[in-house]
């Protein structure tokens, strides 16, 4: 091997294992960032629901006293109704109070003293004719209170309450905002980190999350009141909170990088020590063949069989789905190919001394049909006694005769040395039905996959059936595989399909089982005659 197509190995193995090792401790960061802004808009939207569901709460019951007051019909300020402004207050969670309002004074009240309360002039007259007064300061208590008045009605309220919720930690801030009011008034706020204009475009009885000057804002709006909140986190609470995920789950992104890597040449490894093992398999002629017998539909005779390649190792056999595709991956398979043309070479006069006319399918994968030895090997099969281009048949799939030029030239060769070609696995994948015309070949095997949807009404039979026309009108020969039920060899023949094979006729057998049941049918035939 070349010094710099090594030096390109090992660069490329170290940049594949640095991918392996950066990529998981990167997702594993990307995650941290994550799982953090997550937790932190859960958090930040758990404050702000629950204040908003206290603020309407409070609108709720500041509506419902004014409701009730007047449509009572009591007297203003009469004893009865003081009473029930008592009752009011003593049923509300929220409100402090309750009186008469005229002129900005609260004439009288729910309170025990009969004293006027002269407020100044309100901070604020919503959109719906509610005045709010805010910072009231009466003369029994010096905690600043907020009152809402209409329709000669006065509640007064404490602005914290609905911002009485626990918080996780101080340097989150809150506040509870009208947002159609000029410069969107505050009612209430914890925390000075609060811009009202960050609920400005806010739409009713919608939230948003925003980042803005270094906090993430979580914002809600009331869809039934002129109410909205607002929370703002720093963005050095997510920090704080990355590192914490970070803690959990870089070690787990390091651990999955360090097994990617090794997985990564665990693989290699195994590629390597595959090509190893097969070229080792190859030498120790581990491969073996058995034959799967082809029938004559119309007589049920044994007219051929297709090769199909097995590798038995250390008491083992390998599935062929398993090694056939890496070995053709590998650019191995022509090995394989040619310890199964020297079997074939050894067992095909057997089966010709018992029947001169039989034929054995050979396949071959793209990688053969683009080496010249191929139809060498082939001519010296032919050149063996007593075998003629009638006894052999190659199979190659679809894929090979799409491929390129050069399999084309080959797959002439060799039906130019008599060999018949059958196109295997047809319409199962690459080309159209239309595309069939373009390919030179004499026989057309139908997949079983087709076969399996006789007696339903699958897709699939309604592509079998075009198939089978296009080859008859093409003047070609048909096999179909994997007849596994009587139902379908006889809907094959009815339609007119000459050979098939599959599990209904013989598994594969190997050659001595194979030699002894022709050699029964044989002896069978020339008694019914």
């Amino acid at each position: 091997m070349k010094p710099a197509s090594n030096t390109r190995k090992i660069a490329l193995a170290i940049v594949l294992c640095s991918v392996a090792l950066l990529l998981p401790i990167w997702a594993s960061l990307q995650l941290s960032w994550i799982q953090s802004e997550l937790h932190e808009r859960n958090d930040g939207f758990g404050y702000v629901h629950d204040v908003l569901r206290r603020a309407e709460k409070t609108a709720d019951q500041v509506s419902h006293a004014v409701e009730r007051i007047n449509s009572s019909h009591l007297p203003p300020c009469s004893a009865q109704e003081r009473d029930l402004m008592r009752d009011i207050d003593l049923e509300s969670d929220y409100t402090q109070a309750v009186g008469r309002i005229a002129n900005d004074v609260i004439v009288c009240s729910s309170l025990d003293n009969r004293e006027l309360i002269y407020l100044d002039k309100p901070g604020l007259v919503t959109e719906n004719g509610v005045k709010e007064y805010f910072h009231v300061v009466l003369t029994r208590n010096k905690h600043p209170l907020n009152v809402f008045a209409k329709d000669g009605v006065a509640v007064i309220t404490d602005p914290d309450l609905p911002l009485d919720v626990s918080l996780n930690d101080n340097d989150i801030s809150l506040a509870l905002l009208v947002p159609s009011a000029d410069g969107q008034h505050v009612l209430a706020s914890r925390g000075d980190r609060i811009d009202p204009r960050w609920v400005r475009s806010l739409p009713k009885g919608e939230e948003r999350t925003y980042n803005k000057d270094g906090y993430m804002v979580m914002a809600a709006r009331s869809s039934r009141y002129d109410l909205a909140v607002v929370v703002a986190s720093p963005r050095e609470r997510i920090d704080r909170r990355v590192r914490h995920f970070a803690l959990l789950f870089v070690p787990i992104g390091v651990l999955c990088g360090v097994s990617l890597i090794w997985a990564t040449m665990y693989l290699a490894r195994l590629r390597s020590s595959f090509d190893n093992r097969l070229k080792a398999a190859v030498r120790r002629r581990e491969f073996y063949v058995e034959y799967q017998p082809v029938v004559d539909l119309k007589s049920r005779r044994w007219t051929g069989a297709e090769a199909l390649v097995r590798w038995r190792t250390d008491d083992t056999t390998v599935r062929p789905d398993l090694f056939i595709p890496l070995a053709e991956e590998r650019h191995l398979i022509h090995l394989i190919t040619q310890q199964v043309v020297s079997l074939i070479a050894e067992d095909l006069p057997r089966l010709l001394k018992i029947d001169p006319s039989f034929r054995v399918a050979i396949n071959l994968s793209p990688d053969d049909l683009r080496m010249q030895s191929t139809v060498e090997m082939l001519r010296s099969l032919l050149a063996l006694e007593g075998v003629c281009p009638g006894n052999l048949e190659v199979e190659a799939t679809e894929r090979a005769f799409v491929e390129d030029q050069k399999i084309s030239h080959v797959l002439e060769q060799i039906r130019s040395l008599g060999i018949q070609v059958a196109i295997d696995d047809f319409g199962i994948g690459y080309s159209s039905l239309s595309r069939i015309h373009s390919f030179r070949f004499d026989i057309l095997k139908i997949d079983k996959t087709f076969v399996d949807t006789i007696g339903t009404e699958g897709v699939a039979r309604g592509v079998m059936l075009p198939i089978i026309d296009i080859a008859r009108s093409l003047d070609l020969h048909i096999v179909a595989e994997g007849v596994e039920r009587e139902e379908q060899a006889r809907f094959l023949q009815a339609y007119g399909i000459e050979r098939a094979q599959g599990w209904l006729f013989s598994a594969p057998l190997s050659v001595a089982a194979l030699s002894k049941e022709l050699r029964e049918r044989s002896q069978e035939t020339v008694a019914l005659k």
